[in-house]
């Protein structure tokens, strides 16, 4: 027997207990995570500004897998991986699937099992189970209905513990019947229908262990004994702990465990208050019960069973018992916990044998506790004279003052936090014991001072200034909204003029005519199939324009195709003057990414025109290039080895610089609006590309973007 008084809060029911890789036994507390190697226990804190959870503790269950990764589960805050070197605490986020369907700030969860695929299985209970499968990294979420219409506690949704069967399956101990999953994620649930015990004590199922027969699992039950499952025939056979009383009270096994081939260890609880030890014979079917056993001992509610080397370990609410394997199957197997009062005839005395404060020692002067108004986490140890075995004594108290309720245990650590200032006292009394009792009750005054800032006439000012704040920044806020309305309200209108003049731009009657002159030269020649190839190409540019001169953004695939159009009908009508190639590089996704209709045109137009229709020799390329910059920008690169800036502007007349600078300034004007919509950068920078000797030999226009990507693919 191991107190751990100074570790667990009397007020909570501690979390589950459990054994790691190295025989360490594990539990969670209130606010700490707590392990135990047999001579000492160490604590870590848990992470700081969690949601509190009441009536448990916090932190529900400690697991170590086979990998050795500790993975807890922290009440109301979700599921974490621990790691004991550190002693930090990294919270496990869930896929946005799992998120749509649950609610952390609602949610607690039992560890159920680790399969041989290294899969683990969780319960979020109320929901359904949780599969981790740390191979390929992906959460699967079975989501349990029932078909009766129950309680949210009582469904099947709450998953207790599981187990894998040689077909590598799994089944699961719920609240209301036995849970099977399949390979293929099919949900089946199983109840006794048989159970001569009320409905409501048939269905809830804890622990689950392999049976000597393959083909059957053995289970501990809440009000049912135990009962035996056969995996063909879908059966179950229930063995009451007393054939004489089927009232269900009296059938409460909290978890089983197999100490032999044929043996397996329980512990039992009656009428919800007594508890027994004893073993289940599997092949007899019979129960026995350790003897001998003090009241004491009997009136406690035990947690699960965990083995670590040679012992079996349970955990009540304030102490960890140990059960030596080897003696289980004897007479004697539990003469360990036989404790008596070594004199029970001397009257007790209560007595406070340590005050900590926010963890500090403190003292009483004069019969009392005066504390600042920050000391207000307050933990008491309190003393017995004239006992040996303290845990032997339920003891009583209360804060008068903060609280009117007595609380009851045999736990000699009284703690409170957060109290708030005021004058309190606290009474402890002795409720029950075997020894001779006293009328004594300890008493001792508290007085926690307030700050300046809790004085009335502070809050009046305050709550004063918060309400001037409230009205000022409400005003503030109506005439930001109003600003930014009006805003959007002239960029959208100058958007739509600058879309209707790019448009124009792009229809522009030189473009059409000589599209015109190049079908009817076809035609005189007689090359019908030039012609009509590029009649066909032409009408399916003019309809790009129009189908996208309603949008203001579009997909990169339609955009590349109008482009490529284009292109294709100017090299037609140059007679394959010069080579082209559109590149996209593989991580951009063109059928979700979007860009500004018939922004990238003008600068090819300018390209051909400009820069390779008028050069002389060597061959003439232009490349067009779309490729992700980073995760937030989509870089796009027209590069083409014409003339050059400088010898194209010595060529051109008057009325092509015109036509030229209105195209590009259209374009500019479409960036500068992206910058003042989406507060993006979106630039255009010319470059102008050198050969060996100093030359001019082409020139390169880099556009950058924001990476804007749609959800649905378009068709």
């Amino acid at each position: 027997m191991f107190t751990v008084t100074e570790y667990v809060s009397m007020f909570l029911t501690p979390g589950e207990l459990a054994a790691d890789n190295d025989d360490i036994i594990w539990f969670g507390s209130d606010d700490k995570l707590i392990c135990f190697d047999g001579f000492r226990y160490t604590s870590y804190n848990l992470p700081a500004n969690l949601i509190p959870y009441k009536d448990h503790a916090q932190l529900l269950y400690n697991y170590q897998d086979k990998q050795g990764t500790y993975w807890a589960f922290i009440a109301n805050n979700g599921l974490y991986n621990f790691n004991k070197q550190t002693g930090q605490f990294s919270k496990l986020l869930f896929t946005e699937e799992i998120k749509q369907v649950i609610a952390e700030k609602q949610l607690t969860s039992n560890f159920l099992l680790e399969d041989s695929k290294n899969r683990l299985w969780f319960s979020l209970n109320g929901i359904g189970i949780l599969q981790i499968d740390k191979r390929i990294k992906k959460q699967t979420l079975y989501s349990i209905k029932d078909s009766a219409e129950i309680d949210d506690f009582r469904s099947a949704s709450w998953a207790n513990k599981g187990v894998e069967v040689s077909d590598g399956t799994v089944y699961f101990g719920t609240n209301h019947g036995l849970v099977h999953i399949d390979e293929e994620g099919k949900i089946s649930i199983y109840k006794d229908a048989d159970s001569p015990l009320p409905k409501i004590f048939t269905l809830t199922i804890g622990n689950i262990i392999k049976g000597n027969d393959p083909h059957e699992l053995i289970m501990c039950t809440w009000a049912s004994g135990i009962k035996k499952f056969n995996t063909q025939t879908k059966q179950f056979k229930t063995y009451l702990t007393d054939k004489n009383q089927i009232s269900g009270y009296t059938n409460i096994i909290n978890d089983i465990y197999r100490v032999t081939d044929s043996t397996i260890f329980f512990v039992k609880i009656d009428s919800f208050a007594n508890t027994g030890f004893g073993l289940f014979n599997e092949r007899t079917n019979s129960f026995s019960y350790i003897k001998n056993l003090e009241p004491f001992y009997t009136k406690k509610n035990y947690f699960n069973i965990v083995r670590s080397g040679d012992f079996l370990w349970t955990l009540s609410l304030n102490q960890l018992y140990r059960f030596y394997i080897p003696a289980l199957t004897t007479p004697a197997g539990l003469t360990l916990l036989t404790v008596l009062p070594a004199n029970p005839s001397i009257p007790l005395q209560l007595y406070v044998s340590k005050i900590m404060v926010n963890e500090e020692q403190k003292k009483v002067t004069d019969n009392n506790l005066a504390l600042k108004n920050s000391e207000n986490n307050l933990r008491f140890l309190i003393g017995c004279k004239g006992a040996t075995m303290h845990d032997s004594i339920l003891f009583a108290y209360r804060l008068k003052g903060y609280e009117t309720k007595w609380h009851s245990s045999y736990t000699t650590n009284i703690q409170y936090y957060n109290v708030k200032h005021g004058k309190y006292t606290l009474e402890v009394k002795i409720e029950k014991s075997p020894f001779v009792p006293t009328s004594q009750m300890l008493q001792l005054p508290i007085t926690i001072e307030p700050r300046w800032w809790q004085m009335w006439w502070f809050k009046t000012l305050a709550a004063l200034l918060l309400l001037c704040t409230v009205i000022l920044i409400y005003r503030w806020r109506i005439k930001t909204i109003q600003d930014k309305a009006d805003i959007k309200n002239e960029y959208e209108k100058k958007l739509t003029e600058v879309e209707m003049k790019a448009l124009r731009a792009q229809m522009n009657p030189h473009f059409i005519f000589n599209c015109l002159n190049s079908i009817n030269r076809y035609i005189v020649k007689n090359d019908h199939i030039k012609a009509s190839n590029y009649l066909t190409r032409f009408s399916k540019l003019i309809r790009h324009i129009l189908d996208n001169s309603a949008s203001g953004i579009i997909p990169l695939q339609t955009e590349i195709e109008t482009l490529d159009l284009y292109v294709q009908m100017e090299a037609m009508r140059f007679q394959d003057k010069f080579n082209y190639s559109i590149t996209v590089s593989d991580d951009l996704d063109t059928q979700i990414t979007l860009v500004p209709s018939m922004l990238v045109q003008p600068y090819v137009e300018n390209a051909i025109w400009h820069g390779l229709l008028h050069k002389t020799s060597g061959d003439c390329r232009l490349s067009i290039c779309f490729r992700k910059q980073g995760n937030q920008l989509i870089e796009i690169i027209i590069e083409d080895n014409g003339i050059g800036r400088k010898k194209a502007g010595e060529q051109k007349t008057k009325d092509s610089i015109t036509n030229k600078s209105k195209g590009l300034q259209i374009t500019n004007d479409r960036l500068d609006l992206i910058k003042s919509l989406y507060g993006i950068t979106a630039t255009a920078h010319i470059i102008d590309i050198d050969s060996a000797n100093g030359n001019l030999t082409g020139t390169k226009v880099i556009i950058t973007l924001p990476l804007f990507q749609n959800k649905l693919t378009f068709g």
